[in-house]
């Protein structure tokens, strides 16, 4: 198998543990589900604006998509802090850590 087949293995196997369809798979990330079949059954190996988000949207570690090593998924806290760090002062680090466990604990008691 080469690398391009690995990613799409991947990106296949992030789609299967997600438990939905590729249309809607493909529809949070902002694409068609002719691309996402395209990507899993043609082989076609998406850009990186593509796996970008579908990382972001999915919290899965990009190196692992790229190479498989790593942790498949990332923490969503430390991913929702280090977002929100990026954009914010750190004189509001307190106030961020506040918004991050109230959408963690939203989310929680949601499913």
């Amino acid at each position: 198998m080469d690398d391009n087949e690995a990613i799409i293995d991947r990106i296949r196997m992030i789609r299967q543990d997600s438990k939905l369809s590729r249309e809607e798979f493909a529809r949070r990330i902002g694409h068609t589900i002719n691309k996402q079949h395209s990507i899993e059954y043609h082989k076609k190996v998406p850009k990186d604006a593509y796996i970008d988000h579908m990382c972001e949207v999915y919290c899965v570690n990009r190196e692992w998509v790229m190479t498989g090593q790593g942790d498949k998924y990332i923490d969503r806290k430390k991913q929702l802090i280090e977002s929100l760090d990026k954009i914010s002062n750190p004189d509001n680090y307190r106030l961020i850590l506040d918004m991050v466990n109230s959408i963690i604990d939203a989310e929680g008691k949601q499913k």
